[in-house]
């Protein structure tokens, strides 16, 4: 209460009245003018052009499964509503206020490729808004959006992840890239500016790039090798030139099959750690080709080394195409020389001018078993000196029956000698293809992954 004494005073000081400039200029814009938030500032029928701008701050996680990258992002997007200008001397040099939202026009836009099941639009910030209608809609956030992942050469391989939004031009809205007279309240990029930096085992290149519906920040992601290459890719060559040492181990070692399956079991171990963080696609890196090849090729060799094993304890025949054919053959193009030389076949060949004495016995105690080559001479001579000899006393007899029983031990020996030489062929012929498997191998190694090169 204030109470007026006399000429004009009063018993209290009179109160001065002040204006609140900014909630006369939200009066003035929103209530006592004609403005709506639903409807577009397309006053002038050229549509709404939006300036958008972005960085990446940092990148949070990448799954190369799907594949997807989750970022945080700085996003800035800048349009012009003329409705919302004003002079700023007619409400106390004010130039801009903060707005929610809600109060003002905002563009449609929509995250593209999102990965993130739970995503629920852009977030709701506040807006600010400048005297000549300029209006800046400007937040940070984490997206999650898919990518392409070209991992055919993998660990050397590289990845695109867009993080785009786009317009739905509902209302004429045209994306443009920003200009260096941009107002901007982060650091933010244009369509000229490439920034780089290291996320994990990426290296990371990343530009804005705009067309009129759609704001893409590209980043380019180059993986750096050297960790898979010690841990994945390393292990499973050594693991393939390993298998070659079976092709030295001798046949008949038992050895030879456990420290086969040994290798090719981890082969498929390190075959299930790349899949392990690999996209499921058609595609399978050259890395896992070579992996698969490798299993097929000694899963198969192992199978040979089986029937190897089985043809070192052969003592049949060997017929004359295979001893041809291989021991002479397939065996100098392996660069072992003519083995039916080595292989003693010609031994125990039966010599008709051969003839067997038992007048010295000093000499018969000296027979070897290539003195008795024809035994059906050997007995026959026998039999006809057995038959022109008389009886001269028991001890000729005995000393008759010795040397019968020396002639029988000397073609005992000369028989049993007979089956090394055919052994011997056998084993000749598992050493060529033994030979032959390790060439396959080794070939097939190069030039089956090569050919998927091509």
């Amino acid at each position: 209460m204030a109470k007026c004494i006399k000429d004009g005073v009063w018993d209290v000081d009179l109160p001065e009245c002040i204006e609140n400039k900014r909630t006369q200029l939200l009066i003035d814009k929103f209530n006592r003018s004609v403005y709506s938030a639903d409807l577009p500032p397309t006053d002038t029928g050229v549509g709404v052009h939006i300036t958008i701008a972005g960085a990446i701050n940092a990148v949070i996680s990448l799954d190369e499964s799907v594949p997807s990258i989750l970022t945080d992002v700085s996003i800035e997007l800048h349009w012009n509503d003329p409705r919302l200008s004003w002079t700023p001397s007619s409400y106390g040099d004010l130039t801009s206020i903060t707005l929610n939202h809600i109060k003002v026009w905002t563009p449609h836009m929509s995250l593209a490729g999102s990965a993130d099941k739970g995503f629920a639009g852009l977030p709701e910030v506040d807006v600010t808004v400048n005297h000549d209608g300029e209006i800046i809609w400007a937040f940070e956030t984490l997206l999650e959006t898919q990518c392409s992942l070209n991992h055919f050469l993998f660990p050397f391989d590289d990845m695109t992840c867009p993080v785009c939004l786009h317009v739905r031009n509902t209302s004429g809205e045209a994306l443009r890239c920003p200009t260096s007279q941009l107002n901007k309240q982060f650091d933010v990029i244009d369509c000229e500016e490439l920034r780089e930096t290291v996320a994990g085992e990426w290296y990371t290149a990343y530009g804005m790039a705009v067309d009129s519906y759609k704001g893409c920040l590209n980043i380019n992601l180059d993986r750096s090798p050297k960790q898979h290459m010690c841990t994945t890719v390393a292990p499973g060559v050594i693991l393939a030139l390993l298998f070659c040492i079976i092709f030295f181990i001798p046949i008949d070692n038992g050895d030879r099959l456990s420290f086969g399956m040994a290798i090719l079991l981890s082969m498929f171990v390190t075959l299930l750690v790349i899949s392990d963080f690999l996209p499921r696609s058609s595609d399978i890196p050259f890395f896992g080709i070579l992996n698969i090849v490798a299993i097929v090729l000694m899963g198969f060799f192992m199978l040979v080394t089986t029937v190897l094993i089985n043809l070192h304890g052969k003592d049949d025949d060997m017929p004359s195409w295979m001893r041809s054919f291989f021991l002479r053959g397939c065996s100098r193009v392996l660069l072992l020389g003519d083995l039916t030389k080595q292989s003693g076949a010609n031994v125990g060949k039966l010599d008709e001018k051969a003839n067997v004495t038992y007048e010295n016995p000093a000499i018969e105690s000296d027979l070897k078993a290539d003195d008795l080559i024809n035994k059906d001479t050997a007995i026959q001579s026998f039999i006809e000196e057995e038959e022109s000899s008389t009886m001269q006393g028991i001890a000729k007899d005995m000393s008759k029956t010795v040397r019968a029983l020396k002639t029988s031990v000397l073609l005992l020996k000369n028989m049993v000698q007979e089956e090394p030489d055919k052994r011997n062929e056998w084993m000749m012929l598992t050493y060529v293809l033994d030979r032959m498997c390790f060439v396959l191998y080794v070939s097939g190694m190069i030039l089956i992954p090569l050919a998927f090169l091509m």
